[in-house]
């Protein structure tokens, strides 16, 4: 496939499909830029919303808009918290080093 060198060109059709599939791009950030444009479904998934997006013409202003919707979700830092139940009745501060705690210069 032809690559679309999106400085001077808006991908349409098949081309913006790779784009609005991407996990990162949710059904409510496709559901936000068809509201904008007065349209308005009873199912919100991306197997209704990608093809209306892809058959009409997005503007530069769109195209910008999901382009930030991935490159913030790609950027943002994941975390996981759990909690874990201690086999001994020292505390937690006494036994990890500081050296793992202070941040590395």
């Amino acid at each position: 496939m032809e690559e679309i060198n999106i400085k001077t060109l808006l991908p349409v059709g098949e081309k913006l499909k790779p784009l609005l599939s991407k996990s990162c791009i949710s059904e409510s950030d496709l559901k936000g830029i068809l509201a904008e444009r007065g349209v308005f479904m009873g199912d919100n998934s991306k197997q209704m919303s990608i093809p209306l997006l892809t058959l009409s013409i997005i503007s530069p202003k769109e195209f910008e808009k999901l382009q930030e919707f991935q490159k913030t979700k790609e950027d943002s830092v994941k975390f996981r918290t759990s909690k874990i139940e201690s086999s001994t009745n020292e505390n937690l501060n006494d036994i990890v080093p500081l050296s793992l705690i202070e941040p590395q210069k």
